[in-house]
């Protein structure tokens, strides 16, 4: 009888142990897929975070060669618009699609982006004086969606006349 009733106070408490031992590993388990999935997820948004800094580059590229292309009077006229810039390939982009909200601009080819830049012109005198001079501000704003959160980045540069 004693003996029979201690190996089953000892059966059981192996049991409670083992129990404790699976919860520990359920939780562990629980834990690292979540961290994988946290990694991708940030794998993911880091490249597109990379995708919408290139897209930013090469459109202002652009913009600076079609102050080059257009020359300075033709360039500047262009200022007080927001023009999108919805073509993957910028050589086949010009400055037919003008809209009031960059929202308005269609996908940036077949991505999930889109992209626009916005010209002002202001006119400034170098400090110390000088020649007063024309400045357009060109800021290149790339936007997406990461689920419900939209997220934007930004490029301005100033630019003169040659």
């Amino acid at each position: 009888g004693l003996v029979s009733l201690k190996y089953m106070m000892k059966g059981g408490q192996a049991m409670v142990e083992a129990i404790v031992a699976f919860a520990i590993v359920m939780v562990a388990i629980v834990g690292l897929v979540d961290l994988s999935k946290r990694s991708v997820t940030s794998s993911g948004i880091s490249q597109r975070e990379s995708r919408a800094t290139s897209y930013l580059n090469q459109g202002m590229a652009w913009v600076r060669g079609q102050r080059d292309t257009l020359g300075w009077s033709g360039f500047s006229a262009l200022a007080g618009q927001i023009y999108c810039l919805e073509v993957d390939d910028l050589a086949l982009a010009n400055w037919s699609t003008v809209v009031t909200d960059i929202a308005n601009c269609p996908a940036l080819g077949q991505t999930e982006y889109t992209r626009a830049v916005t010209l002002t012109v202001a006119t400034v005198t170098p400090a110390g004086g000088g020649a007063v001079t024309d400045v357009v501000t060109a800021e290149m704003e790339v936007r997406w969606r990461e689920g419900e959160r939209l997220v934007r980045r930004r490029l301005a540069t100033n630019l003169l006349p040659y």
